[in-house]
């Protein structure tokens, strides 16, 4: 076994043997472990890969009925990122498959607004391994509340985006998710305007003519989304349709001028080959009527 392995190892078997023990002087002990990792001590950034190699599996662990509800509670409060996110992968695992799946709703929607992205992504691979442990209708219907609930923070919203697009693989199913998105409550934040044109990038690969079909009719219906959508029409599988998506964005500079964000969809299309670069000007004058330059 590699070094790497080893240190990798160790922490979590010291930990699995506390779990079985189901005191929490045992589980102390075994957590004081991870601390001789500087990395962990000093709360610093770790990567997504430590995260899923590391504390996710941690957090697995911790899920066993056998660790109480106020040792995860007092993790999930721990001043280190690591804790808390371990403590967001148990109450993830706690709630697809109990015990306890109230408190770990409740607990799972206070650490989604952590302000860590460790806690977030380990409460993110941790649901999505859910799904591949026949709990896709629970996580949806997580995603589904998380979206649709009033008043919750943008980084809860931002994650049940980045699930709903892990969970979307196949065509058929991309205008379901799309109606979630049409019915969802949606701050303007910047971080869930990244996860909201990432996802609907993710979903125009798999299915562009219904993505962009749903584009026209959220342009009468939901107005205020017009710059994500020139955002998301910004990415490569905008290429795919190409009459389609200037049919869009001719119908956004009759509405809304020359703006930026109608300049960089169409500066996409001109990365992958679709148009010419001097088009991009040339289009927006027809639009809008001008005269060209002479």
């Amino acid at each position: 076994m590699s070094r790497r392995r080893k240190q990798v190892q160790e922490p979590l078997r010291l930990l699995q043997a506390a779990v079985a023990l189901g005191q929490e002087e045992a589980l102390e002990a075994a957590l004081g472990y991870w601390l001789e990792d500087e990395a962990i001590a000093g709360n610093r950034r770790l990567s997504a890969a430590r995260v899923t190699r590391e504390l996710v599996p941690a957090g697995r662990l911790l899920a066993d009925e056998k660790v109480p509800v106020r040792f995860l509670a007092r993790l999930a409060r721990h001043r280190l990122a690591a804790f808390r996110a371990m403590a967001a992968a148990a109450w993830a695992f706690r709630f697809l498959h109990g015990p306890d799946r109230d408190a770990a709703r409740d607990w799972l929607t206070r650490l989604s607004r952590d302000d860590r992205e460790e806690v977030r992504e380990a409460m993110r691979v941790a649901l999505l391994e859910g799904c591949g442990e026949g709990c896709e209708g629970r996580v949806l219907g997580f995603v589904r509340d998380w979206l649709h609930e009033k008043g919750l923070s943008p980084k809860t919203k931002a994650i049940a985006l980045a699930l709903l697009r892990a969970m979307v693989t196949q065509p058929e199913d991309v205008a379901k998710a799309l109606d979630l998105i049409e019915k969802a409550r949606l701050p303007r934040h910047e971080s869930l305007r990244e996860a909201w044109v990432t996802t609907l990038a993710a979903l125009g690969r798999l299915a562009p003519d219904v993505v962009l079909d749903r584009f026209g009719r959220w342009l009468l219906a939901r107005p205020r989304w017009a710059p994500w959508m020139a955002q998301a029409l910004a990415r490569k599988w905008a290429a795919q349709r190409p009459t389609q998506v200037l049919h869009l964005l001719e119908a956004m500079t009759h509405r809304w001028g020359r703006r930026k964000w109608i300049v960089q969809a169409l500066q996409g299309l001109v990365r992958e080959g679709v148009l010419e670069g001097d088009e991009v000007q040339r289009l927006l004058s027809e639009w809008l009527h001008e005269e060209p330059d002479v």
